[in-house]
């Protein structure tokens, strides 16, 4: 083929790539805008503007290509992994199932809005990952979005992770399926928890799973076995402790010994597992205690292990009014996490967070529109200056050694692979091997298919 022929191709690939790059100049832009309050330079913004300067030099005279085709890819290189990363993160949704797979547009547009309106200190790929575990313990695919944003504001608020309050959030709805309707519901109850108790919401969450199939086994509410561990908390007991101790005070009323069935079995046949189921466990604990007479031993007969003994007594303290205010404030909680999560937006660490996360969103999606723009098509543009230069164009002038040294680093890059699918395809359906085999039939197949 005459070179005369690939720089007349050469050109016409060039009005497409100057349209793919005018759309990267419009992201460039956009993120500009996003990081508009950061103080100090705004590289990106910068960047736009030196594109603006450069596209009209395009239609001109295709070394323009070398300059600004380095450049943007480059730049293209870490966008493109950022949004490389996140659809592979993605992937392991689509193996949840055909509803999954259906709806993982919106499930993605869902987690990318959460993560650039809520301030969490953790990577985009992990909010990916609380989604899958939402799907997978049984949320439908779009009711997993509405809970990805809760549990990532209760992590906010709770000064934790979005996998830690899913895990939360999860073990209690499951677990008290019936009566906790909603990840806000259950994120709420948990809230008050905190607030009321000297409970942090990372140490509940990583133990209520420990009480939780235990006491809705034998219907006590969420409400009663956290404000239980609530009003533990405040006498000093560690939140694991406190757990453990409802936990066992449980069993021993569900499974009494055969010495206090003995001993007290008036007791005994009055006080079972149904009353309790019945009553709720302050009722069941404060009408024990009226009815033994206020009797330790008694008490101790039916918790006969330390832990729940303890569990008792402390539940019971001033006649049960701490338990009694806390169950009280349970019944209006709807609205604590949100309530906690708009206190800690107030800081200048939230708002510092936010910037960066609603960067990322936006670098990561600029990323993923170079696949399918920039970077193809500078590819096809670096096979036919590969072809030029191995045809021995003049380079006494600038276009001859700009186009030597631009296709050094793109072929360099593309040899590299870095990661990039696209590439690796489009070599594999084009048969065309490493830059040195590259031939100029494959070059200008590839610029008929730009």
């Amino acid at each position: 083929m005459r070179n005369q022929d690939l720089v007349a191709r050469l050109r016409l690939d060039a009005g497409q790539f100057e349209k793919t790059l005018k759309q990267a100049q419009t992201d460039l832009q956009g993120l500009s805008r996003v990081v508009s309050a950061v103080p100090g330079r705004n590289i990106f913004g910068g960047l736009a503007a030196d594109m603006a300067t450069l596209l009209p030099a395009l239609s001109a005279a295709p070394v323009a290509i070398t300059a600004v085709g380095a450049a943007v890819l480059s730049l293209g290189v870490s966008a493109q992994r950022s949004g490389k990363d996140f659809e592979f993160a993605l992937s392991r949704i689509k193996t949840l199932g055909v509803d999954a797979q259906t709806n993982l547009g919106a499930v993605r547009q869902g987690i990318l809005d959460t993560f650039a309106n809520t301030p969490i200190a953790e990577s985009l790929n992990d909010v990916v990952e609380a989604n899958y575990e939402l799907q997978s313990s049984g949320r439908s695919a779009a009711q997993s979005i509405n809970d990805t944003k809760v549990a990532a504001q209760a992590a906010v608020a709770g000064f934790t992770t979005t996998r830690v309050a899913v895990d939360a959030i999860t073990t209690a709805t499951n677990a008290w399926k019936g009566s906790i309707d909603s990840a806000e519901q259950a994120s709420d109850i948990l809230f008050v928890g905190v607030n009321r108790g000297k409970v942090r919401f990372d140490e509940l969450a990583a133990s209520i799973g420990n009480v939780a199939p235990t006491a809705a086994g034998m219907n006590v509410s969420l409400e009663e076995t956290v404000g239980a561990i609530a009003a533990l908390s405040l006498q000093g007991v560690r939140t694991s402790t406190a757990v453990e101790g409802v936990r066992s005070a449980l069993i021993n009323i569900q499974a009494p010994t055969e010495a206090f069935k003995r001993d007290y079995s008036g007791l005994a046949k009055e006080f079972d597992a149904s009353r309790l189921s019945r009553d709720g466990l302050l009722k069941f604990l404060v009408d024990f205690d009226k009815k033994s007479g206020g009797s330790r031993d008694a008490l101790k007969a039916l918790f006969s292990d330390t832990t729940a003994f303890n569990t008792a007594l402390g539940l019971l303290k001033d006649d049960g009014s701490v338990y009694a205010s806390i169950l009280d404030d349970m019944t209006r909680s709807a609205g604590e996490t949100k309530k906690a999560f708009n206190e800690v937006m107030t800081t200048a660490e939230a708002q510092e967070r936010l910037i960066r996360n609603r960067l990322t969103v936006a670098w990561t999606e600029f990323g993923e529109n170079l696949t399918h723009g920039v970077l193809p098509v500078l590819t096809s543009v670096a096979e036919l200056l590969a072809t030029i230069s191995r045809n021995q164009v003049s380079t006494t002038d600038g276009f001859g050694g700009g186009i030597v040294r631009m296709v050094r680093e793109l072929n360099q890059l593309a040899d590299e692979q870095l990661g990039f699918a696209e590439l690796n395809e489009l070599w594999r359906k084009f048969g065309v091997g490493n830059s040195n085999q590259r031939s100029v039939l494959s070059a200008q197949t590839r610029a008929d298919g730009q």
